[in-house]
Parts: structure tokens; sequence; C-alpha cells
């Protein structure tokens, strides 16, 4: 295992950590343009900026939820493993949409003026201004993918943020459920079963972690879209990130074991590289991790 050693946890910190740290990352862009050059624009401003914030946060975290709870079913045998998870029709796919309208119609309230309609259905035509919250600009792109459509009106934002979050979010659950693949979900084996048990782990700690990881953004970026001036993650959003991450951590750690409870030994992450958990002297568990060539 020598070359790349790198605890699981924070291997999987650096990965998934990417998915949606690229998410905020690319929302923070557009709402600090407007932030920083409009500190003194008045409330309705502000307030509109923050619900995009929110608005996108909670998208993210209902699209985690709905997706962790599928892949979950497909680990414990309930759905085939086939079912792509963002088109199961009985439950996922319905939050999902629940979701969506939900983020279209939050940005509408606080963004689209006195009738709160955003875009052409606007009769009024008092949607808050474009430029005044950052986001008369194309729709800030995501890893090279397709969400590169202008920004036009407020009715806009919701489908940029979707687009991304369509990219970011499956792309983490891939990471999270992909990395044992365990055979059987019926099977009586002891070993079969702590592979469903260390995978089911993985997911749910990790999903638990971009929860966390997005609110703490969500609030740090709310800041500083209030104060005019800053930067993401501050202090406090990163000391509940890290301190979420060192919860997964321990959760897969615990996890992760033998039916003996010795941890697991050398294990191949699908497309990923290879994983082990292993003890030191003083019984402490930990992972290593080397990625693929």
């Amino acid at each position: 295992m020598s070359g790349g050693r790198l605890t699981l946890a924070r291997a999987f910190a650096r990965r998934v950590g990417r998915c949606v740290v690229s998410l905020f990352a690319s929302l923070a862009f557009a709402a600090g343009c407007g932030t920083l050059a409009h500190a003194d624009v008045g409330k309705d401003v502000a307030k509109c900026q923050a619900a995009i914030i929110k608005a996108a946060a909670g998208f993210v975290q209902a699209q985690a939820k709905a997706l962790q709870k599928c892949e979950a079913s497909k680990l414990k045998g309930t759905l085939s493993p086939d079912t792509i998870c963002k088109q199961e029709p009985t439950k996922t796919a319905p939050a999902i949409a629940k979701a969506s309208t939900k983020l279209g119609s939050t940005i509408a309230k606080a963004c689209g003026g006195k009738n709160k309609v955003c875009g052409q259905l606007a009769s009024d035509g008092d949607d808050i201004g474009l430029a005044l919250i950052g986001w008369n600009i194309d729709c800030p792109n995501f890893e090279n993918g397709s969400c590169t459509k202008p920004i036009n009106t407020c009715a806009d934002i919701p489908a940029c943020i979707e687009c991304i979050a369509d990219v970011a979010v499956p792309q983490a659950f891939g990471l999270y459920y992909g990395t044992l693949n365990p055979t059987d979900p019926k099977s009586k084996d002891k070993t079969e079963k702590a592979l469903r048990k260390c995978q089911a782990t993985i997911g749910k700690a990790g999903s638990a972690f971009l929860a966390t990881k997005s609110k703490a953004l969500a609030k740090c970026w709310s800041a500083v879209s209030k104060a005019g001036t800053g930067t993401c993650p501050d202090p406090k959003a990163a000391a509940t990130i890290t301190t979420a991450s060192s919860k997964r951590g321990v959760a897969i750690m615990k996890a992760c074991r033998h039916p003996d409870k010795t941890p697991f030994g050398p294990a191949d992450i699908a497309g990923e590289g290879r994983i082990a958990v292993a003890v030191d002297p003083t019984g402490a568990a930990f992972g290593l991790f080397r990625p693929s060539a």
C-alpha cells in the first residue's frame, strides 16, 4: 500500500468534498458578484440573495436524502441493483420533484417582486434586478458540463442550481455506493453481511457529511452576502466541516470490519483504487487508500 497513502476518511473527504465545494463555489461566485459590489443596495436584494443560497442548500440536502434512501434500498435488496435512483418513480423522483418545486417557489417569493412571480409571467415587471444579486451571467458551469445557459430572469436561477446539483450530488453518491459492491443483498454469509454493513455505513455517513457540509457552507455564504464581504469556509464553517468529517471517519472505521471484528483487509473500490482498514499498536483503527493509476 506504499505510495499515495491517505486515510480512508481523508480520501472520501477529498473526492466527495470536491463535488459539494464545486457546487457552492459556483453558487457563491454568482452571489458574490452582486454582494460585494452592492453591499448597501437594501433589504430586498439581501433577502433575495439569502433565499437563493438557502434554497440551493435545501435542494441539495433533499436530493441527497432521497438518493441515499434509494441507494440503501438497493443495498438491502428491496430495489433492483440496476435501479437508476434519480429516475426511481415511487419515492425518489417524486421527492426530488417536490424539492425542485420548493426551490423555484422560494426564489420566486423572495426575488419576484410584489407578485412573487419571476420572468415573463411577472406582469408588474418588478423582479429584483439580476445585476444587483450577481446573477446577470450565464449559469456557472460545473466540471465542463452542460450548465451554461444564460440567466435572463430570476426564473432561470432554479434551473441553473438544479443543473449543477444534478451533476454534483449523484457524482458524490456514485462514490459513496460504488465502493465495495457487495454481490448478494440476501446472503447469510457473514463476510458478505459485513461487507454490506460497511457499504451501507459509507453511504449513510457520507450522505450525512454532505448535508452538514452544505448547511455549513450555505450559512457561511449567507453571512457573507449580508455583510457584503468575506470568504468561505470561515472558521466556524471550517470547524463544523472538520467535526463532521471526523464523525464520518469514525463511523466508517467502526463498521468496516470482518465478522471476527478485525478490520477489513485490502479491497477494491470500483474505479477508484484500493482500501484497507487496520489497527495500530495502540489499538486505534485507521484506513489506507491507494488511488487507481
